[in-house]
């Protein structure tokens, strides 16, 4: 190998050196004083930004954790308080109420409020810091069940508030019925962290008249009037069931009513009848209003409640509708196809086969009978009418009520698959006299007024006729009567007869008695 090579290979191991020896020295440097002033300013504004955070942190944790807590309670008791309030037949405020007694001692406490359904009292009572919850069954003082539902209550906790005002009277002397109210409300405040919320739930048994609106007076929608003067010798019942009837009041957790001091007045003597409801209110001191048949066990509702002061007859106070009042005689025009104008009818009015008859409204007076049959289709126009013979709804026939009111001074017949609707506008059917029959497959479907004096609570169906009458008010033979917007059927002087298949489903029943039987079925509310 020549001399220049290897003179070659030694400058590039000295290049090779210098190279490394420079970036070494330059690496022993450091930082530049600029570099360091940087750090110097910006290091501790990072630094206490982090700080702060951290103490922010660290500060606000028990808070955080205070209000987590508190919003755990609202959930868990509004899920015990939905419930309970909408199962509750009886709502009070009242700590001294003895009938059925209070669950839990509540010694030192404040009751919120206490519910009760069937045979089962629900109280919420606050101390000083926590919302406590008992549950009590079969009539015991004594929990079966309690639990603290609610933390860190703040020392003025209040008691429940009860909508409407009428019924958040009655509920602070005593027990009252929920079919009047509206909504059970309790405000509550958590101590530590100002946590509020409420807790609002609505009974199941609040009863609207056409679905909306204040709630009327609180009776019971299956209310019976019997009211007997005395208990020698046993009158007889308020409510007779048999043959596998079927009683449905509110879906079930609606209240019957029996306005009778007596043992005995309900019956059931045979068959498998149910009665459907959440609580018996009785006038009967003793709680033994039933009389149970020997052959066989009805289901009804265990729990009975005496009612010192019993709920009053909701239409005790309305006033009969007037007579309308015509000049001269008309008649129908026309064949087959009839128009009857506004007046008084002195002869009989029948109306079969083909016959299409509008009466135009107004007011109207039939002084004889009046019978469609046989598929003929009757309207009546918007008005006052008063039909002072029989009327006789047969054969299929097919009729339309306007909105206004019907009187019967000799009674009404639905028979025989006839069809009775009302229009929207509300109807009000006065029996002044004679019975009301409704049977042979005949349909009635009503209209309740929502305004004017038959509105509040609403009436589709006042049977007056007087004391005596034989069954004033009948449903048999697959007879059904319909009432909608929350429409009450009244039959103040007699018993309401359930026979035969039939049924009826209405806003409410306030009579002075009732027999179900052969398969009659009744709900309402």
């Amino acid at each position: 190998m020549s001399a220049r090579r290897r003179r070659g290979q030694g400058h590039g191991v000295a290049a090779v050196f210098r190279v490394y020896r420079s970036a070494a020295e330059s690496a022993e440097q450091g930082f530049t004083l600029i570099e360091l002033l940087i750090v110097l300013v910006i290091l501790p504004i990072i630094i206490g930004g982090i700080a702060i955070a951290m103490i922010t942190s660290l500060r606000d944790q028990n808070g955080i954790e205070a209000r987590i807590t508190d919003s755990a309670d609202s959930q868990t008791t509004s899920a015990n308080y939905v419930r309970d309030v909408q199962s509750a037949a009886f709502v009070t405020t009242d700590n001294t109420v003895l009938t059925p007694p209070l669950c839990g001692t509540g010694s030192g406490d404040t009751l919120i409020v206490a519910l009760q359904w069937n045979n089962t009292v629900v109280t919420y009572w606050a101390n000083t810091t926590q919302l406590i919850r008992d549950f009590c069954k079969d009539g015991t003082t004594t929990p079966n069940d309690s639990s603290v539902v609610a933390q860190d209550l703040a020392a003025n906790q209040g008691i429940a508030t009860i909508s409407p005002a009428v019924d958040a009277s009655d509920a602070a002397s005593g027990w009252t019925s929920t079919q009047g109210v509206a909504g059970v409300t309790v405000a509550v405040t958590e101590q530590g962290s100002g946590y509020q919320y409420n807790l609002l739930a609505v009974p199941r048994s609040w009863y609207s008249p056409g679905g909306g609106g204040s709630p009327p007076p609180s009776f019971p929608p299956f209310l019976l009037l019997a009211n007997p003067s005395s208990c020698t010798p046993a009158p007889s019942p308020a409510l007779t069931m048999s043959g596998g009837t079927v009683v449905t009041v509110g879906g079930g957790s609606g209240a019957v009513g029996v306005d009778s001091p007596c043992p005995g007045s309900l019956y059931f003597p045979s068959g498998s009848p149910d009665l459907n409801a959440s609580q018996i209110l009785t006038a009967d001191p003793s709680l033994n209003s039933v009389a149970k048949g020997s052959k066989s066990n009805p289901t009804y509702p265990t729990s009975e409640t005496y009612e010192s002061s019993y709920p009053i007859n909701p239409f005790a106070s309305m006033t009969v509708p007037s007579d309308p009042s015509t000049s001269g005689n008309v008649t129908c025009s026309g064949s087959t196809t009839l128009t009857c104008p506004p007046g008084a009818y002195v002869a009989n009015q029948s109306f079969a086969g083909d016959d299409n008859v509008t009466f135009t409204g107004g007011n109207y007076v039939f002084d004889g009978t009046l019978t469609i049959s046989n598929g003929a289709v009757a309207t009546f126009g918007n008005g006052t009418y008063e039909f002072k013979g029989l009327v006789d709804l047969t054969g299929d026939a097919n009729v339309t009520l306007g909105s206004g009111i019907y009187i019967f001074d000799n009674g009404v017949t639905v028979d025989s698959g006839a069809s009775v609707v009302s229009g929207s506008g509300g109807v009000l059917l006065y029996i002044d006299g004679g019975a009301a029959s409704f049977t042979g497959g005949g349909k009635t479907t009503l209209s309740a007024m929502t305004t004017g004096p038959y509105s509040n609570p609403p009436l589709v169906i006042w049977d007056a006729a007087a004391s005596g009458t034989t069954n004033p008010l009948t449903l048999d033979n697959g007879g059904s009567v319909t009432a909608v917007f929350g429409g009450a059927v009244y039959v103040p002087n007699g018993e309401a007869l359930f026979n035969g298949g039939a049924q009826m489903t209405v806003g409410a029943v306030v009579a002075s008695s009732a027999l179900l039987t052969g398969g009659g079925s009744l709900a309402v509310g």
